[in-house]
């Protein structure tokens, strides 16, 4: 890694916190606090219930590894830019600073990922919007936008895709190109884990085509302040502004501060 990269990233690190560091929030892993795979607040549980459950029905045909970069909070700043990015009247600035959380974040912990799952992706997929939406997906435009130096297989809505958009399903999706996945490490990106069923239905899709793995990450884990306890857990654990270096693969520490700072 040469000084010039270190530069840059240090570079995009501060852009980053000057644009969004005051609202944004690094997702917490901490073991029965959060759930160690979607890492929403638990009560003294290694897993939440839904997770717990979808490992039970579908197991490996899960990703194995889901790395949200941020909590997007219902009534703050992070959800309203989760939402509003999408909006015809949407600021691009709000897009292209997902882009670059994105391309940052995957970027700088890669080597996270490779330690994590043994191998480095080496196709991208997008997950489909299930809403009817016409034309391109501002999210392909993000991960157009982010550079992650992967080809790009696609995914479609397949037409037996109604029901509860929460519930995974095998057939909620179809590849356009399932030979594009057979055997590979497939980085599987949305921009919001909600339930996870509609980036689990899209796993068990890439699994069934042959994908050796599949990792989502994710832009924002879905938080409702309303719900359970989320608001003692906001007020005690999501107090720190957002720091880009968080890795969302292996936590708060890991080595790629060590590798791109001095």
């Amino acid at each position: 890694m040469t000084s010039d990269n270190r530069e840059v990233a240090r570079r995009l690190a501060r852009h980053i916190v000057q644009r969004a560091g005051g609202y944004l929030r690094n997702t917490v892993h901490i073991p029965n606090v959060t759930c160690a795979n979607c890492f929403t607040p638990v009560d003294g549980y290694q897993h939440c219930l839904r997770c717990n459950q979808d490992r039970r029905a579908y197991g490996v045909g899960l990703a194995s590894t889901v790395a949200p970069v941020f909590y997007g909070v219902k009534g703050h700043q992070s959800g309203y830019l989760l939402h509003t990015y999408k909006s015809p009247s949407a600021s691009d600035e709000q897009a292209k600073l997902l882009s670059l959380v994105l391309n940052f974040s995957y970027a700088v912990h890669l080597e996270c990922l490779r330690m994590r799952t043994g191998t480095y992706p080496s196709v991208v997929a997008t997950v489909p919007s299930t809403a009817g939406r016409v034309g391109k997906h501002p999210l392909e435009t993000v991960v157009d936008n982010a550079n992650l130096g992967l080809p790009i297989t696609k995914l479609l809505v397949s037409p037996n895709q109604g029901g509860d958009r929460r519930e995974v399903r095998r057939d909620r999706f179809a590849l356009l190109n399932p030979l594009d996945v057979r055997g590979k490490h497939v980085l599987l990106v949305d921009d919001t884990w909600t339930s996870g069923g509609r980036i689990q239905s899209a796993a068990l899709t890439l699994r069934g085509a042959g994908a050796a793995d599949v990792t989502a990450w994710l832009l924002g884990r879905w938080l409702v302040p309303d719900y359970g306890k989320n608001r003692e857990f906001i007020g005690a654990h999501l107090t720190r502004d957002f720091d880009p270096w968080s890795c969302p693969v292996a936590g708060a520490y890991c080595q790629a501060r060590t590798l791109w700072t001095p």
